[in-house]
């Protein structure tokens, strides 16, 4: 992993980690990271995803044998090919019962976590081959308005709520 510095207090941290590690016991819900990437104009990163065909954060599943930060870098990485250079805070823990659902073993659907993170500069963004069609830099109050119009109530919600802590949106 990168060199990122980490803004987010120890104990909060070792408290998530314990989390995912609970979850990945389990085996109900699946810990998934969203990341508010941040650039160095203010603008946020949304990437517009193949599976959903929906603008949203980059976001991924946090495997058994990492911590919760190693997977948003990996999951960022992955998805856009852009690496943080710091975590500045986490923004909001929620979680969606999906009935039915089994994915990667998980019978819940996914538990969120969403982090925002800074980057140096103006990162160049490469879509992830058959996972993300598009991504782009918005100023955050277009991301807003971007997100605003998702379909599904509950997860246009909590990405408002999460980018509205991270960036100070009213």
């Amino acid at each position: 992993m990168p060199h990122v510095l980490v803004r987010i207090c120890q104990a909060q941290l070792a408290a998530l980690n314990r989390r995912v590690a609970e979850q990945h016991q389990e085996k109900l819900y699946r810990p998934t990271v969203g990341v508010i990437a941040e650039n160095g104009d203010g603008e946020i990163l949304l990437i517009l995803s193949r599976k959903s065909g929906t603008w949203i954060f980059p976001q991924g599943g946090v495997d058994s044998d990492e911590d919760i930060v190693d997977g948003l870098v990996r999951e960022l990485f992955e998805e856009t090919r852009v690496v943080p250079t710091e975590i500045r805070k986490f923004c909001l823990e929620d979680s969606r019962d999906i009935p039915g659902m089994n994915h990667d073993g998980f019978t819940r659907g996914r538990w969120y976590y969403y982090f925002h993170v800074v980057c140096a500069g103006v990162p160049a963004v490469t879509p992830q081959p058959g996972e993300v069609d598009d991504c782009v830099w918005l100023a955050p109050e277009a991301a807003a308005r971007v997100l605003s119009t998702l379909d599904d109530t509950e997860k246009r919600e909590m990405m408002l709520g999460a980018l509205r802590k991270a960036t100070g949106l009213q």
